[in-house]
């Protein structure tokens, strides 16, 4: 038991260390108004604002001004809120406090931690179903950096936390079911109300675990389970309905939802062909959850042997991967817009990626073919993901629409996000490396950026980086890069003596 926990850590460390060498230190676009509901939390108890900040504010009955989105992620950034002027005072000590905020860049950061757990409960699942340790990795590896959970990790989008609150609550009924405890089915409410203080769309995830949990219920002629589950979820889901009431004056009302009704969030209004949703989910070739995911190839070949090994468990995560594929395709906005990818599939990816873990055996790795394919979709798949990270794409988009319209940006290849980042990521690295030539210009990013992240977006749009070009010595940097290649040599070598030591077939 020691040995698996201190493997965990290795694991998470190394996941860890890596995304924080990519992520670009720039937050997600509602962070600011989060960031600033936050500090008024902090400093005047209050969780709103004065007076309208952002676009995507909403005024609530008492004509003040709240985030649309859950409680949670106001909360989960009350310790950087908290440490603020310690952060300050340290950091404006070594950098011009004109040149950056950098506490919205540590919330930006938080990626990071949010993703790096989403792989270790991943881990910790596959395990709990008796996968060999080998193939726990593989397939955690491919989810952690094959996969959108890559890019996402680079900023403090709310899917990051509804993700890892969806994915802990699916863990610990799993767990439950196998270990009869009654604390893990109290974890599992309590990350399923957690879910729900986050983002609308878990729901779904709601409905469909709450259904799992009646139908296992009726099977073993127990109402205790579902009563435990509800009991731990229930002051969470008070807590829902009071910050509604506080914004929109209804208990059952979010602040988009109330959008949806009245028009302002079109774009989530369930008035799109379901089938035209899939196309484009599945099968466009600007748009699909293949194209930003290509892994997930692999992965539906593992379905069959999921359900053959795993009949309950496989129907609860397929319920929950084809509703949530459903409703998205039922939006108008089913892709998102202003985001790497389908944003709105980032909660199923990790359940998407679980069947891996059965497709991946030795005996599969042993098929030189295969393993030549399994590779090739690999390196791809890696490469897809750097272009997320590695490029400011946000700062194209809108070029990019402007030139060649949705449907292009869509439904073709030539103007897609994806191809146009990769070709992007291409030349960024040749203006780091040679400086920039007339061939190679990159036309189309965003006039409003700043001097360093107009830097950035040409070369390496990293933190870092950033850095370098606000005046940190390079030094400081190569030390850092330095460490972070010694850590994560470190943690390859623990895992892998552990795995010799305790060599699975």
């Amino acid at each position: 038991m020691y040995n698996i926990l201190k493997f965990k850590a290795c694991l998470l460390l190394l996941i860890v260390v890596v995304y924080l060498i990519f992520a670009s230190g720039v937050p997600w676009v509602e962070a600011h108004l989060q960031l600033m509901v936050s500090r008024n939390l902090v400093h005047n108890l209050s969780l709103s604002t004065d007076k309208s900040t952002t676009a995507i504010d909403v005024q609530g009955r008492n004509g003040r001004w709240y985030d649309p989105h859950g409680i949670t992620n106001i909360l989960f950034m009350l310790p950087i809120t908290i440490l603020e002027p310690a952060i300050n005072k340290t950091i404006y000590e070594i950098i011009d406090k004109n040149e950056k905020d950098f506490i919205s860049s540590l919330t930006a950061v938080t990626g990071v931690v949010v993703n790096s757990l989403v792989c270790l409960v991943f881990f910790s699942i596959l395990l709990l179903w008796g996968r060999p340790l080998k193939i726990c990795l593989y397939a955690t590896l491919c989810l952690a950096f094959l996969t959108i959970v890559f890019p996402y990790a680079s900023n403090n989008y709310e899917g990051n936390l509804n993700m890892l609150f969806i994915l802990s609550s699916l863990y610990f009924l799993l767990s439950f079911l196998k270990k009869n405890k009654l604390s893990h089915l109290v974890l599992s409410g309590t990350f399923t109300g957690l879910a729900v203080n986050t983002r609308e769309f878990s729901w779904i995830f709601l409905l469909c675990i709450c259904a799992f949990i009646f139908w296992t219920a009726l099977k073993e002629g127990s109402i205790r389970i579902p009563a435990v589950f509800l009991a731990a979820m229930f002051p969470l889901l008070i807590l829902w309905g009071w910050y509604n009431w506080l914004r929109t004056g209804s208990f059952y009302l979010t602040p988009i939802i109330e959008g949806i009704l009245s028009g302002r969030w079109s774009s989530f209004t369930p008035t799109y062909s379901a089938l035209l949703g899939l196309k484009g989910l599945l099968l466009s070739k600007g748009g699909s959850i293949f194209v930003y995911s290509p892994i997930f190839i692999f992965s539906i070949f593992g379905w069959r042997e999921f359900f053959r090994m795993r009949k309950r468990e496989c129907f609860l995560v397929l319920c929950i991967v084809v509703s949530f594929l459903l409703v998205n395709a039922k939006m108008y906005g089913w892709f998102g817009l202003w985001c790497w990818g389908p944003r709105y599939t980032l909660e199923i990816t990790p359940l998407l990626m679980l069947p891996l873990g059965y497709w991946l055996t030795a005996q599969a790795l042993r098929d030189k073919r295969k393993k030549n394919v399994f590779i090739t979709v690999c390196v791809w798949s890696l490469l897809i993901q750097l272009s997320g990270t590695l490029t400011d794409w946000h700062g194209r988009l809108g070029h990019l629409l402007k030139n060649d319209r949705i449907n292009a940006f869509l439904f073709t290849f030539k103007y897609s996000q994806w191809w146009d980042s990769i070709r992007t990521l291409f030349i960024n690295l040749w203006n780091l490396l040679f400086g920039s030539f007339r061939i190679f210009e990159n036309p189309g990013h965003d006039p409003v950026l700043s001097d360093a992240s107009l830097y950035t977006s040409k070369t390496v749009f990293t933190w870092w980086n950033r850095l370098i070009f606000i005046g940190i010595n390079p030094i400081w940097i190569g030390v850092y890069l330095g460490l972070s290649s010694i850590i994560i040599a470190f943690s390859l070598l623990c895992m892998a003596n552990f795995m010799k030591r305790n060599y699975e077939p």
